[in-house]
């Protein structure tokens, strides 16, 4: 089913991918997964200190900017550190899924994952470690 994306008057339904099956072993031992790893600050309600902000929060933020109302999280075995912490994703006001990757075949065929459930979208792509200064990114 498709809609009207409000941000550019286009009708289609967007859905943003993000593969975050590797396993960060260049980094040395974290204590976390890679794409949780704290960059900064943000405020979760104004009557709170600032919170540690993730550095996948990024990605997902400019996201849901973007129009995005559901992603696609890739993980591997051991990485359920991930949706512990974003959940359902009402905390970005985003709906997300968790689909795991179970064969080491590269980014290509972890991303391929997807195809089954958002084949009929227009995908919105990320690395969920890169960070970007651009705020219209995906528009």
């Amino acid at each position: 089913m498709s809609f009207t994306n409000q941000k550019q008057n286009l009708l289609y339904d967007l859905a943003g991918v993000i593969p975050a099956a590797g396993t960060g072993s260049r980094l040395g031992a974290l204590p976390c997964s890679k794409e949780l790893m704290p960059v900064g600050f943000h405020d979760k309600e104004k009557s709170e200190k600032s919170q540690p902000k993730v550095v996948s929060h990024y990605l997902l933020e400019k996201m849901h900017q973007a129009g995005v109302s559901k992603v696609y999280m890739i993980l591997s075995k051991g990485k359920w550190d991930i949706p512990a912490y974003f959940g359902d994703g009402k905390m970005l006001d985003l709906n997300i899924g968790y689909l795991l990757m179970d064969l080491p075949f590269g980014v290509p065929f972890t991303i391929d994952q997807v195809y089954p459930f958002a084949k009929e979208s227009m995908i919105v792509f990320g690395f969920p470690d890169i960070l970007f200064n651009r705020i219209d990114i995906f528009f």
